[in-house]
């Protein structure tokens, strides 16, 4: 039930199945872990990460807390490489709705309206991203504007086209 199918989602009612979390409450938790590929952490550092272009267009975003080894992919994917580190506590004070499956302690959120207006888009913006790390090794390959964007130094990332994602090359992250 937790949100992979858009269909079956949209058809039930999410309040009644899932506990909704917010800071203060006894499962909260201030950073989600997202399991991702490889191959999309370039894409996730420079878009976000955006429900459109899922396979299985999904209506919700998957966290956990903490991944664990031997082959407990609860909240991950199997088979995903990096991990996506997401400030649920400044997503949620943007107004995301996070909810709790009590059975999984998986976090679900649909995240936030896309900016650019296309009403079956809902994203986590690249401001909300803390870092991407590969796995295995731990090595960070990219380090967000988060902490900047929270102290005001920097705006928010908007979404960008096409053309424009095609342009844009994210830095590693240094150290």
């Amino acid at each position: 039930i937790q949100g992979h199918s858009r269909k079956l989602g949209e058809r039930l009612d999410m309040d009644e199945i899932m506990q909704h979390v917010q800071p203060g409450d006894e499962h909260w938790i201030d950073v989600g872990l997202h399991g991702a590929f490889f191959a999309n952490a370039s894409s996730i550092a420079v878009q976000g990460l955006r429900s459109k272009y899922s396979k299985a267009k999904r209506l919700h975003f998957h966290f956990v807390k903490q991944l664990h080894d031997e082959g407990d992919t609860q909240g991950g994917r199997s088979g995903t490489d990096i991990v996506v580190q997401v400030d649920l506590r400044a997503l949620h004070e943007k107004g995301a709705r996070i909810r709790r499956a009590p059975e999984t302690n998986v976090y679900l959120t649909e995240g936030l309206p896309h900016e650019l207006g296309d009403a079956d888009q809902r994203w986590i913006a690249p401001c909300f991203i803390m870092r991407i790390i590969v796995k295995r090794t731990g090595k960070v390959l990219f380090k967000g504007q988060h902490l900047k964007w929270q102290q005001g130094e920097v705006e928010p990332m908007t979404p960008r086209g096409p053309e424009e994602d095609r342009a844009a090359s994210p830095q590693p992250a240094s150290g």
